[in-house]
């Protein structure tokens, strides 16, 4: 970005659009709230606020501030390819760490981990002045508990958090931007 005619836009005026956009987004979200999953998404691909119109037309916080996202290496605005791959690529991301997540679980399970918990809880209560005793009686239970009644919350989270830091990068990648005042 070696045109002097590009001034980089101040960072409160990116902040105000970005809480303006996620206004914009909150009321469109909450008027589809109870319709289709897929409408929602749909909305967070291409919405008034998405990161394809911040890039292609300008997001209503952005016409509001008089700021403009631009490619950071030219200056100019983001080839409109670029800006379709990135969006393809969130949309897979999505999709492949829905695909990796772990199934639903059922009332009776969840009831089985509960009765796990609580029967885990009572062990520290009881054994509080005995330690050996109670980590002794865990150890069992643990050994007696029905196979991933224990599952680690990474197990369901983790899928999500490594799609987007591989989505995120390769974005970065693809598309680098800055925000640039627009006169």
């Amino acid at each position: 970005m070696d045109d002097p005619n590009l001034e980089r836009a101040p960072r409160w005026r990116g902040a105000l659009a970005g809480l303006t956009d996620a206004a914009v987004m909150g009321v469109a979200v909450w008027g589809l709230r109870g319709r289709s999953a897929a409408a929602a998404s749909v909305l967070r691909a291409i919405g008034p606020a998405s990161p394809l119109v911040r890039e292609q037309l300008g997001s209503p916080g952005q016409r509001l501030l008089g700021i403009r996202t631009v490619d950071a290496r030219t200056g100019a605005r983001t080839p409109a390819w670029r800006s379709l791959a990135a969006v393809g690529l969130s949309a897979g991301g999505q999709l492949l760490a829905a695909r990796l997540q772990p199934p639903a679980e059922s009332e009776e399970r969840r009831l089985e981990r509960r009765r796990f918990h609580e029967a885990m809880g009572d062990t520290y209560r009881r054994h509080s002045t005995e330690p050996a005793a109670g980590e002794a009686e865990r150890a069992r239970l643990l050994a007696d508990a029905p196979p991933g009644i224990s599952v680690n919350m990474w197990r369901s989270v983790a899928p999500q958090v490594a799609v987007g830091v591989v989505a995120s990068r390769l974005r970065r990648r693809l598309v680098s931007t800055t925000e640039i005042r627009h006169r």
